[in-house]
């Protein structure tokens, strides 16, 4: 897609975000909780990782429309969501890490925003990192405002939804030919990671019969993503395979990281009830 067509394509959405914005009763015309403000800074976390996997699968010219399409939906989102957590009322800590994420976006949305080559993913590699790591610092800080068991458990399910984006992306780095042996490490790290917060989640005692359920179809849905995962082992890959059990993943763990935050609410509502 030639660039000003990627531009006009961009503004639209962007004139979509607005409009939305603009409507009574949208998320964004309402203040935030502080189980709804980590579960939203932990979804940057994930579109960290999104958005370089989609100009990754663009790059390799996979539904390359859906692909560009999904791109910038995934930054219009970053942005949206990164202006409702700044006007949340917060501390100096969660303020300070919100400083360093908006003084790292423009460099990066400058990039992913850009012409869509190797050379352009070579650059994200580490403003990536960069991104994803003081996303993850406004994530704690926020945890600590709670001092609650449940806003752990709002945050680690969120991480899960990063993680799911990260693998693939890390995958696709290798099958773009932009793979090392860091690469290959990270994405053990990250499936080790994974499969040991998964393993945290299902058993705590906090959960409810229907975060039980859903839990349970994100192991079986793991095994299919790590099954997938391993197909690089053989030398061939299969970025859509991957992508798509990743995205029934994310589905599932999105579902679970709502259903913590409400349970945190309730924890809370029923904590002020008591008194």
């Amino acid at each position: 897609m030639p660039q000003h067509l990627a531009t006009t394509w961009r503004v639209w959405i962007v004139t979509i975000v607005a409009l939305s914005a603009m409507c009574p009763g949208t998320a964004q015309a309402e203040t935030l909780s502080l189980s709804q403000a980590i579960n939203k800074a932990g979804r940057q976390r994930m579109l960290t990782q999104r958005i370089v996997k989609y100009y990754c699968l663009a790059g390799l010219d996979i539904d390359m429309r859906n692909a560009r399409a999904k791109l910038y939906e995934a930054i219009e989102l970053f942005e949206a969501q990164f202006a409702e957590i700044k006007v949340f009322s917060s501390n100096e800590a969660v303020n300070t890490a919100l400083a360093e994420v908006e003084t790292l976006w423009p460099r990066f949305d400058a990039v992913a925003s850009g012409p869509i080559d190797q050379e352009g993913a070579r650059r994200l590699m580490p403003l990536n990192e960069e991104l994803l790591k003081a996303a993850d610092r406004v994530v704690l800080a926020l945890e600590a405002l709670s001092q609650r068991p449940y806003a752990r458990l709002v945050n680690i399910s969120g991480r899960q939804r990063m993680l799911s984006q990260r693998m693939v992306k890390l995958y696709l780095f290798q099958a773009w030919g932009l793979g090392s042996a860091a690469v290959l490490d990270q994405i053990d790290r990250s499936r080790n990671e994974f499969q040991g917060a998964l393993t945290e989640l299902r058993t705590s005692p906090e959960n409810t019969p229907i975060i039980d359920r859903e839990l349970v179809a994100a192991s079986e849905q793991w095994q299919w993503l790590k099954s997938a995962l391993d197909l690089r082992q053989t030398g061939a890959y299969f970025p859509s395979i991957v992508d798509d059990a990743a995205e029934k993943t994310l589905t599932i763990m999105e579902r679970v990281t709502h259903h913590y935050a409400r349970l945190f609410e309730q924890r809370v509502a029923d904590a002020r009830g008591s008194y």
